[in-house]
């Protein structure tokens, strides 16, 4: 079942493009903001990963230069003050890239391993492949699976049945277990691989877009997001956009064990003009425990490059928005967030059960680079902007919520200032954890 969105199609009132002013966040519990770690780099994608347990406590899945200018492994534990109760990685060649939790409370963790890797006693060989690794609370490894071919892992998602879905990249071929796919177009492409609660491989399905975020819900299906060129196709269903320079959102819903699945596409027809591609994407996405599904999405506004920033027109001026969705696919709200969001940057999006939601990302206001964080429960309007440091290179990775806990983790240069919490680390970049209750 195919679904197509555009503007044509849903009516909603269009903010202007002048910033208004929203009375801040009111921090009325308590926050924490700790320095992880220093990373020495940036990445562009969401190479930062956080879950939170049961128990409030935060697992998160990076990766950090070393001396010799390769990246290692990091997997580390805080507890409920932001101390650290384990680091994992030390070593290990590679990065890790995204992180899951499963309903035993056991970690799973994705990335990728140059030459070699080892938790404990599990062990993988391959010159660039990817792995999957299970660790308990204690950080001790129970298992841990890769592929035979070069390949990358760039998220993973376990439902309540213990189902696990990983999407990466392959190159011409890839086998994980005895399940194996050579596509019959050459060259490097997306996929999608599902694994028993056994970590047995159940098939891998070549993918035709990027993709950027994959969330578990509570029926047990998985919903994935993110952009595609031209066409993608998904078992019997394709999805076009106008021509070869349009980029669009897509939104794929699976299950495990049955072959339904429903596909839609986001964004406006059309590009700004032939030889640029539009920048259409969905980047996150955030499922409740009530089974209502938050998405963000990159629409690209009419506009004009200058040095390399996006600056909006009077018209058709919102390019980021949360739209929230019921399972069966129908589209409840559809809300503007900033007229000025870097098309390039990270959103970061979390939907509590009482249906507030969070979301980051960093916009270009006043002649500078500024996060954001703003947050809307229901029938209220957007509030935004704890005040945050001006350092520009400061952005929010990834959000989780859990028992009344924000948990957010991101990264900065130098030093960050959060409401009033502060770091000072001069020099390089470091991984912050911060928290709001």
């Amino acid at each position: 079942m195919v679904y197509h969105y555009s503007l044509l199609f849903i009516s909603i009132t269009l903010i202007a493009c002048t910033p208004t002013t929203r009375p801040p966040i009111k921090v009325e519990k308590q926050e924490q903001l700790t320095l992880v770690q220093p990373t020495y780099r940036i990445s562009s994608n969401h190479y930062a990963d956080l879950v939170l347990d049961s128990l409030g406590y935060a697992y998160i899945a990076y990766f950090t230069k070393v001396e010799d200018g390769t990246d290692e492994i990091r997997i580390t534990k805080l507890n409920n003050l932001g101390e650290t109760q384990w680091t994992l990685g030390e070593g290990q060649k590679g990065r890790a890239m995204a992180i899951a939790i499963d309903a035993k409370q056991k970690i799973w963790v994705v990335g990728n391993y140059n030459q070699s890797i080892y938790f404990g006693e599990h062990y993988l060989s391959n010159d660039n492949g990817l792995f999957i690794a299970q660790f308990d609370s204690n950080g001790e490894c129970l298992h841990l699976r890769g592929s035979k071919e070069s390949a990358l892992a760039s998220d993973i998602a376990i439902n309540k049945e213990g189902y696990l879905l990983i999407g990466g990249k392959m190159g011409s071929h890839l086998s994980l277990g005895d399940k194996v796919l050579t596509p019959k177009i050459k060259g490097d492409r997306s996929f999608l691989a599902l694994f028993d609660p056994m970590l047995n491989c159940q098939w891998i399905r070549p993918i035709d877009a990027q993709i950027r975020r994959i969330r578990s819900h509570p029926n047990g299906s998985f919903f994935i997001g993110g952009n595609y060129y031209y066409h993608f196709t998904y078992e019997e269903d394709t999805i076009y956009t106008q021509d070869d320079y349009d980029q669009d959102a897509f939104l794929l819903q699976v299950y495990p064990n049955k072959k339904n699945h429903q596909l839609q596409t986001f964004g406006k027809i059309g590009h700004l003009k032939k030889g640029y591609r539009s920048s259409e994407g969905i980047s996150e996405i955030s499922i409740n425990e009530n089974g209502l599904i938050a998405f963000t999405v990159f629409e690209d506004p009419s506009y004009r490059l200058k040095q390399g920033i996006y600056i909006t027109e009077e018209d058709n001026c919102i390019p980021l928005w949360v739209y929230t969705m019921q399972e069966d696919g129908k589209i409840i709200q559809r809300l503007p967030i900033t007229s000025y969001h870097l098309s390039r940057s990270i959103s970061a999006l979390v939907l509590t059960n009482d249906s507030t939601i969070w979301v980051s990302g960093k916009h270009y206001l006043k002649n500078q680079y500024r996060p954001f964080l703003y947050h809307k429960k229901a029938s209220s309007h957007l509030s935004k902007d704890l005040p945050i440091g001006s350092d520009p290179s400061m952005l929010f990775r990834t959000m989780d919520y859990k028992n009344g806990k924000l948990a957010i983790v991101g990264h900065f240069k130098d030093s960050l200032m959060i409401h009033q919490s502060r770091i000072d680390r001069h020099g390089g970049h470091h991984l912050f954890y911060y928290t709001m209750e």
